[in-house]
């Protein structure tokens, strides 16, 4: 079996609240599959400095021989690049970051945020040998990147290089009993992210709610780009009627995690139409799927599309709070339909979301780490400058110069030298 280094994120770096807990479960999935069939894995979590580079190739240099390296999410994968390893470098994509940037860049007051996460993306597909993405979609849209590029040459045109490995079940749920008469337990978790449309899950939820014997569960809350989201959300549901039975509780520990998850009924999530929902993961849903968890949600992430093939749960369009409310009161009244989706869900773990059948082709490399058959250097240049040389530093200054006036430059030029 191989040797393989990890680079990726451990949960001592990543603070509770930061929105980073999709990369952390991301990496423990990637690390547990590798080690159970057998690979020595070697998980090593770079700092987000700009020595991260160096970090990475003293961590290489000091575990001795390995035969290849995954390198998962941007910032550890750009640290994998930025050591200047010669080692067959398998980059997993986790989630469409220059859509996450384009939703950001529609609230910021200027786009550099894009800019630098288009430099960041271009180098990695320039450098990396096979890469994984978490949708089908997200997959062709990664091609599309390469191909602008020139990355695929004639070499070997029947070369995959780019592979949909969606997040597996984290275990194969229990069969879930209930009782029609006990209260109702609807439950929302995790990051209250850009995507998350908060105003079509309330409106549902003052519908549902008509009915007393339900209650409502958020655990999880505000991240660093996106807090106006959860705290909208949490006005909303302050002025409801029935805010006594909507508990928002923020970040929570994993006993009362665990304790929510054990006490839902059905769960939710909704997400508003963009590029990043067509292209990315909704990872929690894996969480409410392994605890046998009837799903409702809205259509268009790719896990949608499992659970309405796979009947996990009811999908229905997005922004129809109607429809969500239809399709959580049909889970609440229609106990056989409830016990199908678990034992459907059940099925899914054991089979199509099961480690072994998503991460495959991941598994297939790891025998024989290798580089990809193109040799030559990309024809295509980066689309965006390197983002301390003067050609960016002149577009960002006149991007901000468009959009906060010189006043605004001044004050951001401020705050970078007050930083350090």
């Amino acid at each position: 079996m191989s040797r393989i280094a990890i680079i990726g994120f451990s949960g001592e770096k990543l603070p509770t609240g930061s929105g980073g807990g999709a990369a952390l479960m991301r990496t423990e999935r990637f690390r547990s599959v590798l080690e159970e069939n057998g690979h020595d894995v070697k998980m090593f979590s770079p700092s987000d400095r700009l020595s991260h580079g160096r970090e990475v190739r003293k961590f290489l240099k000091e575990n001795g021989r390995f035969d290849g390296i995954v390198a998962i999410s941007m910032n550890p994968a750009l640290a994998a690049v930025r050591s200047r390893t010669e080692l067959p470098l398998w980059i997993d994509l986790n989630g469409a970051h220059l859509a996450e940037m384009q939703i950001r860049a529609s609230i910021e007051t200027t786009r550099e945020i894009l800019a630098r996460t288009i430099h960041q993306e271009s180098l990695l597909l320039r450098r990396g040998d096979h890469f994984s993405t978490v949708s089908d979609s997200q997959r062709l849209a990664v091609i599309g990147e390469l191909l602008i590029l020139g990355v695929p040459d004639g070499t070997d045109i029947s070369h995959e290089m780019v592979l949909s490995m969606e997040n597996c079940a984290l275990s194969i749920p229990e069969k879930r009993t209930r009782n029609r008469q006990e209260k109702i337990t609807i439950l929302s978790s995790g990051s209250f992210n850009l995507w998350f449309d908060g105003d079509t899950l309330f409106n549902a939820l003052e519908i549902v709610m008509k009915e007393e014997q339900t209650e409502f569960i958020s655990v999880g809350g505000a991240i660093p780009h996106s807090p106006h989201k959860y705290n909208k959300f949490k006005n909303m549901v302050s002025k409801s009627k029935f805010a006594e039975r909507m508990h928002i509780r923020s970040w929570v520990d994993n006993n009362e995690l665990e304790n929510a998850y054990e006490k839902a009924d059905i769960a939710v999530y909704t997400d508003i139409p963009c590029y990043e929902t067509e292209l990315g993961a909704r990872t929690r849903v894996l969480d409410w799927i392994s605890r046998g968890i009837p799903v409702v949600c809205t259509k268009g992430a790719g896990i949608s599309q499992d659970i309405e093939i796979y009947r996990l749960g009811i999908t229905v369009h997005q922004q129809d709070s109607q429809a969500l409310a239809s399709a959580i009161t049909t889970l609440i009244e229609n106990n056989n339909l409830y016990n199908e989706i678990v034992d459907n869900q059940i099925r899914w773990c054991a089979n199509e979301g099961s480690p072994e059948r998503v991460f495959a082709p991941l598994l297939k490399w790891a025998e024989a780490p290798h580089h990809s058959p193109f040799k030559d250097k990309p024809i295509g240049k980066n689309p965006v400058a390197h983002p301390r040389s003067p050609d960016f530093l002149f577009r960002m200054a006149i991007e901000h110069i468009r959009r906060t006036g010189i006043s605004g430059l001044i004050r951001r030029i401020l705050r970078k030298i007050s930083r350090g």
